[in-house]
């Protein structure tokens, strides 16, 4: 969906994706919008409550801010970056590697974009025969890179933190639910350790029960993905409240649109943006003098983790 025009799209969906597999001619230009200035999901085919949005620009989406991922505008070329009043914030400028897994990326928001969006999927589709099709994407895009890479490097780095899923969601022939009381309390300790807590792995098939093609009907009836980003619910991290430090901009005006506080609160946690007697985690930038902002200095004097 761009504001560009439609020759505009085509050459860059050519450049993204010669062999069509990922868009399909699926693109909206300016020409097919409802209003020369804005994007809005109307004009999408896909219910509102199952859409989610990746875009650096929050002013062109006023009716859909829910379903909003907001990102950092892109800049590979010097010029790019010096016509936003970026100087030195390229790409090129700073010598960056921009693709691959967490380790190996100096530009990591994509690979945290795509955290977002997988734990959404995970969220959204529990219970029914497409729950574990994130993870078998995942899986996928790991073993492309391992072979790209022949073996090593990014795909291996990637491939060690992605979960093995012996089954594809089309493989699949019944709606499953799984019986997982208590999920979140059981896995939520991990975070005290100061290291990330991983993403609960699928229950055990024999800990799922078989439902029907209308009750998992409406089971995904009755769920907003957007609810399932922004309200804290059951997770590896629930029960704790967290701030981020140096992660999220000053001047961001919706910093709860930010990729890791999506994240953050797609596992359960409670975010917020300032230190309070119920903070129990600062979360910060790694590298430089992280250590030493005050919010991080805020938890060692008040007994909270900082990671």
């Amino acid at each position: 969906y761009t504001m560009g025009d439609k020759n505009y799209a085509r050459e860059m969906a050519a450049l993204l994706d010669p062999s069509g597999r990922l868009f399909g001619g699926r693109i909206i230009a300016n020409s097919d919008s409802t209003n020369a200035h804005t994007k809005d999901l109307d004009i999408v085919l896909g219910a509102e409550p199952a859409v989610l949005v990746v875009d650096d620009t929050d002013r062109v989406w006023p009716h859909n801010l829910a379903s909003l991922i907001r990102i950092d505008r892109y800049h590979f070329f010097p010029q790019s970056a010096a016509g936003f009043r970026q100087p030195g914030q390229s790409v090129m400028d700073r010598g960056w590697v921009d693709e691959g897994s967490h380790s190996s990326c100096d530009r990591a928001q994509l690979c945290d974009v795509l955290d977002v969006v997988a734990a959404a999927h995970r969220l959204f589709y529990e219970g029914t025969a497409a729950a574990g099709a994130a993870d078998a994407a995942l899986a996928a895009m790991a073993a492309a890179l391992e072979r790209t890479n022949a073996g090593g490097g990014v795909g291996a780095t990637m491939a060690r933190g992605v979960r093995g899923v012996e089954e594809t969601a089309a493989d699949r022939v019944v709606h499953l639910v799984p019986n997982m009381p208590g999920r979140g309390k059981e896995v939520a300790g991990d975070v005290s350790t100061n290291h990330a807590a991983p993403i609960p792995a699928p229950a055990p098939l024999a800990d799922w029960r078989v439902v029907s093609e209308d009750e998992a009907r409406r089971v995904l009836e009755s769920r907003d993905v957007r609810r399932l980003l922004a309200v804290p619910g059951a997770g590896p991290l629930a029960g704790t409240r967290l701030v981020f430090s140096r992660v999220v901009a000053l001047s961001e005006p919706r910093p709860e649109r930010h990729p890791l506080w999506l994240l953050a609160t797609a596992l359960g946690a409670e975010v917020a943006t300032a230190a309070d007697d119920r903070t129990t985690h600062v979360v910060a930038h790694g590298g430089g003098d992280s250590w030493r902002t005050d919010k991080v200095k805020w938890a060692a004097k008040n007994g909270a983790y900082a990671v």
